[in-house]
């Protein structure tokens, strides 16, 4: 096989990118953070189950490095963290390192996936938002609850 059909077979994969040149620091940086998100993708374990949690679940410490999910509202944001607050009423920070994934609108219920931290902060993989304005957080808690206390069911 030839060079140039091997470079493009590694690029169709993902392992191989070639840099352009003369990129400025603002576009290297952004492009760099593709990349991280890319990666950050093919790092999830896609067979592993996903646990559903509210934030005093999540402050109890016992999903540390779990893949979770946890409906929240965008309430603040500093640096490359943000502040949701769930459907239990409690906070939780979630750190992102692709933030154009995650919503910023403080009228709706999202889901944020991703990894619990050891501060029990999230890493946020995805944001996933909910349609429509009919979604209720108290039904929605008191699911969690069940899953946890039923989990054969679930």
């Amino acid at each position: 096989m030839s060079e140039y059909k091997e470079r493009r077979n590694d690029a169709e994969e993902g392992d191989y990118q070639e840099q352009p040149e003369g990129l400025d620091e603002k576009q290297e940086a952004k492009q760099e953070a593709k990349q991280e998100a890319k990666q950050e993708e093919k790092k999830v374990d896609n067979d592993s189950p996903i646990i559903r949690l509210n934030a005093k679940m999540l402050q109890s410490g016992k999903f540390v490095a779990k893949k979770v999910a946890i409906m929240g509202k965008y309430t603040d944001c500093f640096r490359r963290s943000y502040i949701y607050t769930a459907v239990d009423g409690g906070r939780f920070k979630v750190d992102v390192n692709n933030p154009q994934r995650f919503s910023r609108d403080r009228s709706k219920f999202n889901a944020i996936v991703g990894y619990v931290n050891a501060d029990n902060s999230i890493h946020g993989i995805r944001c996933e938002r909910l349609v429509g304005n009919d979604f209720n957080p108290t039904q929605w808690n008191q699911f969690v609850i069940l899953t946890h206390q039923y989990p054969n069911m679930f």
